[in-house]
């Protein structure tokens, strides 16, 4: 789908290695990266994971426990521990160093952003803005037809906060507790 953005030829297979025209090739070197580029700029929901990160051992210095992030980790949503808040927010200070996040506690509660490389999992709107950035990506070494990019640019511009408007409405928080910072309070009718 990418291809056919700018009119390039449908390739006949994107896991044959034993083909190797250039659509194939340049479509293996920028989907995964535009597709956890994308992911990783936003909260999106159908990516949104949580889990009880493994303890795996303590750092040479500063911090107390270490540990290990989860294998599809992209970006953190919240961290906090097991002192009885449900809220996922959390006062102490962490720091993410790798693929391991080091802070004082002994438990670690972590809200993410997952690595999804099933397409069939992504948002039909997720889909599209792959599908245009992916072309953008694609159409200068394939066609060299700046005209295109530029369009692709601009419906990529168009249709991003559309997009993320869409997903944003896709939750609802209610009660003052719930309400995390000056913004989210003030656009409420709750005391």
């Amino acid at each position: 789908m990418m291809l056919g953005r700018f009119g390039s030829k449908r390739i006949a297979s994107f896991d044959d290695t034993t083909e190797p025209d250039m659509e194939t090739v340049w479509c293996r070197l920028y989907l995964e990266h535009v597709r956890d580029s994308l992911l990783q700029s936003y909260i999106w929901p159908f990516a949104k994971k949580r889990e009880k990160l493994a303890c795996v051992g303590t750092p040479a210095f500063q911090w107390d426990y270490m540990f290990q992030l989860p294998s599809d980790y992209l970006r953190r949503i919240s961290v906090w521990d097991d002192s009885g808040t449900t809220d996922g927010s959390t006062t102490a200070s962490y720091e993410i160093e790798g693929d391991k996040l080091l802070w004082d506690y002994s438990t670690c509660y972590m809200r993410y952003i997952a690595k999804i490389t099933d397409p069939d999992l992504w948002s039909p709107m997720f889909k599209q803005l792959v599908i245009l950035s992916g072309a953008r990506e694609l159409v200068i070494p394939l066609s060299q037809d700046v005209k295109i990019k530029a369009d692709l640019d601009r419906d990529i511009a168009i249709l991003m906060p559309k997009v993320r408007a869409m997903h944003r409405a896709e939750g609802q928080k209610i009660g003052k507790d719930d309400l995390k910072n000056w913004n989210e309070a003030r656009n409420t009718n709750i005391p």
